[in-house]
């Protein structure tokens, strides 16, 4: 949550979920502002909580994403309970579809990073590689 210069109004953002990835926007005109962009993959879902606080309203729901690596924290304030959970169910399914096991992990295989540029098939599976780097461990 942002301020204004006083610390008497929260700024308002608009957040959109594009598959994994988060874009944070700002009102402008009829439109928006970009401002930023994440991907939900590097950040950890906290759970919903109430709370009741000098610098929240009162009664307000909220949770925030955590980026453990760096510090970056984005909190979601929201004067409801049902939005809140609400749109938290979202972000929480979307980072399990997104962390989810691949096929050929639930094959007992893992997949690595290769440094190769050129296309070639895992002796393993013989599933057929592209130059995304990505090979099987078996």
């Amino acid at each position: 949550m942002k301020f204004d210069k006083t610390n008497t109004k929260a700024e308002k953002y608009h957040v959109f979920l594009f598959e994994a990835t988060i874009m944070i926007c700002k009102p402008k005109d009829n439109g928006y502002m970009f401002l930023n962009e994440y991907e939900l993959k590097y950040f950890d879902l906290s759970v919903c909580n109430e709370t009741n606080s000098w610098w929240l309203p009162s009664s307000t729901y909220h949770w925030a994403l955590t980026n453990p690596s760096n510090g970056w924290i984005l909190n979601f304030v929201f004067k409801s309970r049902k939005k809140s959970e609400r749109i938290y169910k979202i972000f929480k399914e979307e980072a399990m579809r997104i962390n989810k096991p691949e096929s050929h992990e639930l094959l007992g295989h893992k997949p690595r990073t290769n440094t190769t540029f050129k296309p070639f098939v895992c002796s393993g599976c013989d599933k057929l590689f592209d130059i995304l780097k990505y090979e099987c461990e078996s």
